[in-house]
């Protein structure tokens, strides 16, 4: 296996799971093509039961690079890391270690944190570690690049939990990117940048300092985009861009807010209606927040606006295969819906419960408890509008679902949705009395 197929890439926001390689658009398949049947379902058992077979560590790595990703989507990731400890294990034992099959069983970890951290994420980063003091070793540029990336890439997922460790990822997808700047990869190039702004937006900074630099980031990543000749990194860049500017919005105001739409709109542009229905759907997502945002400053219509863009996302969200990105979006809309209360209250507050119940459902079915969280806090908010006019029934059903809200924000450690409800469910407790 070539080493170059080492490389990682930063998982998307709309697509979690980390890929070995760039997949290509899809493209439509030919009329003799589409007539043929349809391949044989994947076999998990199977595919398990010969990996245990498996004599040598390079059959079974290369078995693993093969299925790793139809192994996680049919459920089977327990049982592949039973196996993939019990071969770390055995690797361990020898008195000589490959590089190359460190890396390749550190890449086989990493795969099965599904960009999510974890121990798994772990145990990918010592692996990497190990591999690499061989490669820098024997002066090996290509693979001291690669894995440096991987663990600059690792260091990143683990920093959900712990942001200073986007610091420790900085130096190392630097030191990577230099040398994909002297090779002349734009492609791979563009990637590194991708995660490089990723870990400087991380960083736990009050200032905006952080997030200019992440701006840079990811403004070179769609200028090497370009020079590769890839219009959806170029658009993955650009919603990345947006998504900064309206992190820089609490520091710039509008002019941030304006930049963040036009980079949306320029992301939408260059996405494929016909392949690319879930990167539309989450640009449309996001550019209904930033309208929201903008509507503070310049009034109501920028609400429509929103309410428009956001349920195009939900449109497009809901013919992908992720339940919980498409009842995320419907929670959007449904608060947006609510923000117009004012001006129409049976149409807006009856399409606000209409739509948060069934996402709070699927939501709470998928153990998605941000998002339950903010269904319960709409419909809360929903049944205790009618302020000292409402019913006791309607008042004992918002004290329910703020109180559930409050549960959902308090286990997430989001202290600032959890404060503010405080102050409601004290209003409503005292309404009640």
């Amino acid at each position: 296996m070539k080493i170059s197929t080492w490389f990682r890439r930063r998982p998307e926001t709309a697509a979690p799971s980390p890929a070995l390689v760039m997949v290509e658009p899809l493209v439509a398949d030919p009329p003799d093509a589409a007539a043929a049947a349809p391949p044989p379902p994947f076999d998990a058992p199977a595919v398990l039961r010969q990996l245990q077979a498996c004599q040598d560590i390079d059959t079974f790595l290369s078995l693993l690079d093969e299925h790793l990703e139809a192994l996680l989507a049919s459920g089977a990731g327990d049982a592949v890391a039973q196996v993939l400890r019990q071969v770390d294990a055995w690797v361990q034992r020898q008195p000589e270690r490959g590089a190359g099959d460190l890396a390749r069983l550190a890449g086989a970890f990493h795969g099965l944190s599904q960009g999510q951290g974890g121990p798994h994420c772990r145990r990918a980063l010592r692996l990497y570690e190990q591999a690499l003091a061989e490669y820098r070793q024997r002066g090996q540029s290509e693979g001291t690049a690669i894995l440096m990336n991987n663990m600059g890439l690792a260091y990143a997922e683990l920093a959900g939990g712990e942001p200073e460790l986007f610091r420790q990822a900085i130096p190392l997808l630097e030191e990577a990117l230099v040398f994909y700047e002297q090779q002349t990869d734009a492609a791979r190039g563009s990637a590194i940048c991708m995660s490089l702004g990723d870990a400087y937006a991380g960083l736990a900074e009050a200032g905006p300092d952080h997030l200019e630099l992440a701006r840079d980031c990811y403004e070179r990543a769609r200028a090497l985009a370009e020079a590769a000749g890839s219009g959806v990194e170029q658009a993955i860049a650009l919603r990345a861009l947006g998504d900064v500017d309206l992190e820089l919005a609490r520091f710039e105001g509008v002019d941030a807010l304006m930049r963040s739409l036009e980079h949306y709109h320029q992301a939408l542009d260059l996405l494929p209606a016909e392949t690319e229905a879930e990167r539309r759907g989450q640009v449309h997502l996001r550019l209904s927040r930033a309208l929201v945002a903008l509507a503070a400053h310049e009034g109501s219509a920028r609400l429509h606006e929103a309410l428009a863009a956001c349920q195009a996302a939900v449109d497009l969200l809901a013919t992908g295969v992720s339940p919980v990105a498409a009842a995320e979006a419907t929670v959007s809309l449904a608060e947006i819906h609510l923000a117009l209360g004012q001006e129409d209250p049976h149409t807006h507050l009856t399409a606000a419960v209409t739509l948060a119940r069934p996402a709070r459902e699927t939501c709470r079915e998928h153990r998605q408890a941000l998002g339950q969280a903010r269904a319960a806090e709409v419909l809360g908010r929903v049944f205790s509008a009618a302020g000292e006019q409402c019913e006791r029934a309607d008042l004992l059903q918002a004290l329910s679902y703020y109180e559930e809200a409050a549960r959902m924000y308090l286990r997430l450690n989001l202290s600032a949705p959890y404060a503010s409800l405080q102050e409601r469910l004290r209003e409503v407790r005292r309404r009640l009395d």
